[in-house]
């Protein structure tokens, strides 16, 4: 490419340098009603976007449409007074033109802010949250078309399109400041019509904590330059649903200038900071070897057996140990069920069955058929898999009335739903435990163990931060040491399956 492209993005960038006298340090792109903060910006040089050659117009109200150059706490920023949205009619390259602008200049920080509704049930008006992650529901990617190896790769990661360090360093400037701040994902959508109250539901059970029209196209092309980034949306409104209030635009702009002070505060004190690594607070600890809150650690484990040709001998085995050992459960197959519930009769044990193991593909009634025989047996929790090629499929309905069906049937005892995560990419992680919480579950949990890879820490966290406090984690596949059982506590899993549950008490 784009030998076109490339000449028109150092035409742009001349001209920006021939009005400004250094580089810049940090562009910010300012959403609606957010800006007041180019007020603060010292010595400024203001340069329209019309006199700037191939930048588009800036049509939305509440976005100026000039670029604000100048000092703020002595960092030299250039300042998107406005920026280009999809919905205006603008293309993706269009609207990402300035980004690319900003990295041809030399610059390689980044701040996005933006308004937006708030679909987290926790959040209201006022409220501010750092953008951990996003969810393009665009349409489309902005890295379509023939790429320009000068500015990033053919096939760029987006593990980390928002800087963790940055996102640190917004915590504790907001707390210094006293500005409180969330931490969710985004999820873009092209607008300009606000979302439907059924759409916002579905948004919230694949994950999203808000919602807005812009910055998952500029934070995907900056990622792809390699420029550091920190996002931050003001929430303007309670999105459609929530509440009964009709949302406007109007309403937005309203309470962006309500909370200017504590927005232009922040992001100044942020900019001031920006080079800096995030201060350590005094409530931050580093995690023991063996924390506290695993002392009784039998009574997070799940003793299990799953192998088909597991023998009557083999069952009194298990449930003798986990009598001795005091465990939480034993894990079987539901036709090894009945047996179990004889051998822990009035003990503190109980019985697990696993349904629609350990493939997931049975039928929706067969799950529940099972469920009601593992129940009559003496079943008192349920283990069912996940119909994985549902999910992958995006048939968010039929995964949904799958894990219903035997939530229902296992009532009014205890489901735990296996995602199988080595399976999964981190998108359909999210949405897994979304709709098994959203279906009922009492518990998510990782893995079968019959599949290639068991739990990980970095996923026990991910479907803890998913499903929150109300939900359980359960952690199983390869956990066979304490050292192991630890580590996914201290990431939140709040079970533990293992088939070496007694080594795993007899190590501590």
């Amino acid at each position: 490419m784009k030998s076109n492209l490339v000449s028109q993005l150092n035409e742009s960038a001349e001209y920006i340098k021939g009005k400004i006298s250094d580089k810049p340090d940090i562009a910010i792109v300012l959403g609606s009603g957010l800006g007041s903060l180019a007020d603060l910006i010292e010595n400024q040089v203001r340069i329209p976007y019309n006199d700037i050659p191939s930048f588009a117009r800036s049509t939305v109200e509440g976005h100026a449409g000039e670029l604000i150059y100048g000092e703020l706490n002595k960092k030299k920023v250039l300042c998107m007074k406005g920026r280009f949205h999809y919905y205006e009619g603008y293309p993706f390259d269009v609207v990402t033109y300035p980004l690319k602008v900003f990295r041809v200049l030399g610059i390689r920080k980044l701040i996005l802010t933006n308004a937006v509704g708030g679909i987290n049930l926790e959040y209201k008006a006022g409220d501010f949250m750092i953008i951990r992650d996003h969810l393009n529901m665009m349409g489309s990617n902005p890295l379509i078309g023939g790429n320009c190896d000068e500015l990033g790769p053919r096939f760029p990661d987006m593990s980390e399109i928002y800087s963790s360090r940055l996102r640190e360093l917004a915590k504790h400037t907001g707390q210094k400041l006293g500005v409180e701040l969330k931490e969710g994902v985004y999820v873009a959508l092209t607008g300009p019509s606000y979302e439907t109250p059924s759409e916002i539901k579905m948004l919230r059970m694949l994950g999203a904590d808000a919602v807005g029209m812009s910055t998952a196209p500029e934070a995907v092309v900056a990622s792809h330059m390699e420029m550091e980034t920190l996002a931050i949306s003001c929430v303007t409104n309670a999105a459609a649903g929530i509440d009964d209030q009709k949302l406007s635009h109007d309403e937005v702009t309203a309470v962006a200038d309500r909370v200017k002070n504590d927005f232009t505060r922040l992001i100044s004190h942020i900019v001031d900071q920006f080079d800096t690594l995030p201060e350590k607070t005094m409530s931050e600890k580093p995690i023991e070897a063996k924390p506290e809150r695993t002392k009784n650690m039998a009574d997070y484990l799940d003793h299990t057996l799953l192998k088909p040709e597991a023998t009557d001998a083999e069952i009194e085995k298990l449930c003798k140990e986990a009598t001795e050992h005091g465990f939480r459960t034993v894990c079987l197959n539901s036709a090894n069920i009945a047996l179990a519930a004889k051998l822990l009769e009035n003990q503190k044990p109980e019985p697990i069955a696993v349904v629609g193991f350990p493939l997931g593909a049975a039928t929706t009634s067969s799950k529940a058929f099972e469920t009601k025989e593992a129940i009559k047996s003496g079943a008192r929790e349920i283990d069912m898999v996940i119909n994985i090629g549902a999910l992958k499929a995006k048939d968010y309905r039929k995964v949904m009335l799958d894990v219903q069906a035997v939530v229902d049937a296992a009532r009014p005892y205890p489901v735990k739903v296996i995602i199988e995560t080595s399976s999964l990419n981190e998108d359909e992680k999210i949405v897994a435990c979304a709709l098994s919480k959203s279906a009922g579950a009492a518990y998510v949990k990782t893995s079968t163990g019959f599949a290639d890879g068991g739990a990980t820490t970095e996923d026990v966290a991910l479907m803890k931060r998913i499903v929150g406090d109300d939900v359980g984690v359960k952690a199983s596949g390869g956990i066979r040491t304490t050292d192991d059982a630890e580590k996914m506590i201290a990431a939140g899993a709040t079970r533990i399956g293992a088939s070496a549950s007694v080594e795993i008490v007899k190590k501590k």
